[in-house]
């Protein structure tokens, strides 16, 4: 199982450089099954929260990792 997390982030922080202790806003998201699952189902879940970007200045991103840890699966989303 994977451990879904949404970040709002700002343009001056690199994607590579987004995590949850430079994001501006933090979310934790559903457990899901895959890497696969974790960006459709991401993208839906994003879309029913209020957890948006504030303004032209941010961005959206989408890690998923295993519950136990290891390797982290990305995935930016642009809103």
């Amino acid at each position: 199982m994977l451990k879904m997390i949404i970040l709002v982030c700002a343009m001056q922080v690199a994607h590579t450089n987004c995590r949850e202790n430079t994001a501006l806003d933090v979310l934790q998201g559903p457990d899901v099954a895959s890497p696969a699952m974790c960006a459709f189902e991401g993208q839906a879940f994003l879309a029913q929260t209020t957890l948006t970007p504030r303004g032209p200045g941010e961005y959206v991103k989408i890690i998923c990792r295993p519950s136990t840890g290891g390797t982290v699966a990305e995935e930016r989303v642009d809103r």
